[in-house]
């Protein structure tokens, strides 16, 4: 059965693949996105079938406004790329937490009984078996280091999500992806710019020991660096061999997940919000 959807960071890359899904799929989807970082290019050819509403996620108000009339909300908005872990903590935090309890006040004041929340596989850290379930303990391992400000703020909004959802949304799911990269995906994660280096140290070596006839390198380089689908099979100590397509399939075939949903609760308090963390009921 169709839905009405909201979609938070719905122009980035992976809410623009999703958005382009639940299109897909019938559904009707709003996107709230400031395209600081997304691009509405991305979801071009779909212009008349969604719903774009120009926002940041940290004013209260307007992501309100965008969650009015929907009946689930994809919270994806936020400052992800390891770079901008380090030179922005403050950004990275404001976002991610600011943005979370902005939209848990939305869903509570328009009565959204279910709420998606993407979290992260920063939440482990460094985790102490792989592959990784949703047993291992999470962790901030040092608040001195802004590396991790972004699995902090992933950390607090599956906490928030789910304690909230305990009495006041009919479902709560949070799911943990890894590392997810296609097409499109800008330069500043972790794999391209694994693959640019492992490319200027083959250009610059004379013993050239990687060679960029692997077909690994080929597969990976040409989805992420030149933006060309492709298929390749991967092999990471955190993944389970899985075959990785793009674009189409980004969502279901290049994320691992942990995920929980609250049971239905038959009365639910929706007279406090996120932001009112000293009310009881």
């Amino acid at each position: 059965m169709a839905k009405s959807y909201l979609v938070t960071g719905g122009t980035g890359f992976v809410g623009s693949a999703l958005t382009r899904a639940l299109v897909k799929a019938g559904n009707r989807v709003r996107v709230i996105d400031d395209n600081s970082r997304g691009s509405l290019r991305r979801l071009a050819d779909l212009e008349k079938d969604f719903e774009f509403v120009e926002g940041d996620v940290r004013d209260g108000e307007g992501v309100a406004r965008a969650i009015r009339g929907v009946e689930s909300v994809v919270h994806l908005a936020a400052v992800n790329g390891t770079e901008f872990f380090y030179s922005k903590p403050d950004v990275v935090l404001d976002v991610g937490v600011k943005g979370m309890v902005n939209v848990i006040d939305g869903c509570i004041r328009h009565g959204v009984g279910e709420l998606i929340v993407a979290s992260s596989a920063e939440a482990y850290q460094t985790p102490n078996r792989v592959p990784t379930d949703e047993t291992v303990p999470l962790s901030v391992p040092d608040p001195l280091n802004p590396r991790y400000s972004y699995g902090a703020s992933k950390l607090v909004s599956e906490v928030m999500a789910l304690n909230f959802g305990r009495t006041r949304f009919d479902r709560v799911i949070v799911f943990r992806p890894h590392n997810i990269y296609g097409p499109d995906m800008g330069s500043e994660h972790v794999i391209p710019q694994f693959i640019q280096r492992i490319k200027r140290l083959t250009e610059e070596s004379d013993a050239n020991p990687v060679s960029l006839q692997d077909p690994a390198y080929v597969g990976v380089a040409s989805m992420v660096v030149q933006g060309r689908p492709g298929f390749v099979r991967v092999r990471t100590p955190y993944v389970r061999d899985q075959d990785v397509r793009t674009p189409g399939t980004l969502l279901s075939r290049t994320m691992t997940c942990s995920a929980y949903s609250s049971r239905p609760i038959s009365q639910r308090s929706r007279s406090a919000g996120a932001s009112q963390l000293g009310t009881r009921t």
